[in-house]
């Protein structure tokens, strides 16, 4: 048991590796008290920044469900904070302990929703929203909202802490996006449907196991569906969770009140219902059914920055989500040993690392485009043969083509609505919101281009940086390399040949010629190692030039090196 001096503890309620919660007594003044105290540790910094900061923004809110703090003080290197004493329990304690039927959750929701509604009236984001930091008494069923350390004020001045962490599970898209641009209470909204999902199925709506693959999760995969529960989930109150749950802040409920208008739509709903059904039992009377489906409020789909929105500053994050890729890459490197395997973790890293749901490896040879790897995300359609871009229908082939043509980034915020290919075959079929072409220079040479999709959010690939995705990206060409040549052995040792688009490119001929020009030897030399004159060679060297699109003799050599077909020497 820890000790506070002035404070007599009584009961640990909350203990994880960073901080303690106990309830205790002020001995002064006999009051009881919720005393919050940070762990010493590795983050002893972070945590006592957050406690600072949760004190000095609910510390102001004349809110009664704000868990109010009333004394912040310095135990050694730890902080400690002292809190109204409130008698309830987390919502997911709460949920595992009790029954709670659909219209007591519709009676808890509307209360939480109203404490959002006055936050947001006080230009406050809470920004941490999940079961752990809503307390409801559980005799009254009164709500009360902790874990200000993430909060962000909206107005005036801002003295907060930035947004580099929070809770993976419950971090809206615009959180984990790498794009600038506002954030407002409609991310609270999200994480309040995240919290909803949960506490109803008792499972998340994704499935992720690290910060990566959750910003993956938030930004590319659709829910899983609310279906199969039991005690069954109304349809109302699912397709009000899933609207939550929207990928773009446009299509969420736009402020905690048209959230709670639903919500009472939704009860009286219900309680019309039970009112039908104990009627019909008791008279056999056949009333009209009511329309079970809600028709949930209708928002206006465009919302210009406000006073309650606030800049987002998620670079810090981001960092931490493409650290995260490249250990990822790197543990991939070391533990995978087929090259097909490894390449598919490495194109499932790119696409958590960019928030795509699909993504592609398109090798430039010449004039000739190939498709070497695509993957979907959640596990869904993969290729690693090579395929002529013609022959694959899974990417807009005039988007990888400009990106050829131009050799620079090509980037489509709206590609089903705007933009140069809005009328292409493919985004008409398909019907993408966000597009990305970004070529891969090796040694300055167009080697590939990666082509990532994602059909959920609009402006998905606004980035600062690309130069992860191009490291990543890079590393896929290197281990494709190394997969065609593991593969080229077995084939031999088989008695088999080996196709690749690469060697195709130059007659066997112009092979040797580059492999001779590699290793340094003059146009003289070569002619005499190859029986041949000096003016044949020169025409094979035109003609090799002409094929790999370079002008100079290194040029030529990088290239072939970059296209594998050097690998003999």
């Amino acid at each position: 048991m820890f000790t506070v001096p002035g404070y007599e503890i009584h009961e640990v309620i909350l203990e994880d590796q960073h901080i303690v919660v106990a309830y205790a007594t002020c001995t002064q003044t006999a009051c009881n008290v919720i005393v919050k105290m940070v762990k010493e540790g590795p983050r002893t910094i972070i945590e006592n920044a957050k406690l600072m900061h949760e004190f000095e923004i609910a510390g102001v809110l004349d809110i009664p469900e704000i868990v109010k703090p009333l004394v912040l003080l310095r135990q050694g290197n730890s902080l400690v904070i002292i809190l109204q004493s409130i008698k309830g329990v987390t919502l997911r304690h709460y949920f595992r302990s009790h029954r709670v039927s659909s219209r007591n959750f519709i009676q808890l929701a509307i209360r939480i929703s109203r404490v959002l509604d006055k936050l947001n009236q006080h230009h406050v984001l809470h920004m941490n929203i999940r079961p752990d930091t809503i307390i409801i008494e559980p005799n009254s069923t009164h709500i009360y909202v902790t874990g200000f350390g993430y909060a962000v004020r909206t107005e005036g001045e801002r003295r907060n802490i930035p947004l580099l962490e929070g809770s993976p599970p419950y971090m809206s898209p615009e959180r984990n996006a790498r794009m600038n641009g506002m954030i407002d209470v409609r991310s609270d909204l999200y994480s309040l449907g995240i919290t909803f999902y949960e506490l109803l199925s008792g499972r998340m709506p994704f499935h992720a196991s690290d910060p990566l693959e959750w910003a993956h999760a938030h930004l590319a995969i659709e829910p899983l569906p609310l279906a199969g529960e039991s005690p069954p989930i109304p349809e109302s109150i699912s397709r009000i969770i899933l609207k939550l749950l929207a990928k773009t802040a446009e299509e969420r409920y736009q402020s905690p009140g048209q959230l709670i208008e639903d919500l009472e739509k939704c009860l009286h709903q219900l309680e019309a219902e039970e009112i039908y059904e104990s009627g019909k039992n008791a008279l056999q009377h056949n009333m009209p059914r009511l329309d079970s489906r809600l028709r949930l409020t209708k928002e206006q789909t465009s919302v210009t920055k406000t006073e309650s929105s606030v800049p987002m500053i998620s670079f810090g994050y981001a960092r931490m989500l493409d650290l995260a890729a490249l250990m990822k890459a790197s543990k991939a490197f070391s533990e995978e040993k087929e090259p097909e395997q490894l390449m598919r973790t490495l194109m499932n890293i790119i696409l958590e690392d960019a928030g795509a749901q699909r993504g592609c490896l398109v090798r430039v040879i010449g004039e000739a485009l190939y498709v070497e790897a695509a993957v979907e995300a959640g596990g869904g359609v993969a290729i690693f043969e090579t395929v002529p871009l013609d022959e694959y229908d899974g990417v807009c082939h005039e988007l990888v083509r400009c990106v050829a043509v131009t050799k620079d980034l090509v980037i489509v915020n709206d590609a089903y609505k705007e933009g140069k290919f809005v009328n292409t075959s493919y985004v008409v079929r398909r019907r993408p919101k966000s597009l990305l072409g970004l070529p891969i220079y090796i040694q300055g040479i167009l080697t590939c281009i990666l082509y990532l999709e994602n059909n959920l959010i609009r402006g998905a690939f606004g980035f600062d940086s690309y130069e992860v995705l191009h490291m990543l990206a890079s590393q896929a060409v290197y281990v494709k390399k190394q997969q065609f040549s593991l593969e080229g052995i077995r084939k031999l040792k088989n008695g088999g040949h080996i196709f690749s688009p690469s060697t195709h490119l130059l007659t066997d001929r112009e092979i040797e010629v580059i492999r001779l020009m590699a290793v340094g030897l003059s146009n003289k030399e070569i002619a005499d190692r190859l029986f041949i004159a000096t003016g044949t060679v020169h025409v094979h060297i035109k003609h090799i030039y002409a094929k790999l699109k370079v002008n100079r003799r290194v040029q030529a050599v990088t290239q072939a090196a970059v296209l594998g077909l050097l690998e003999d020497i």
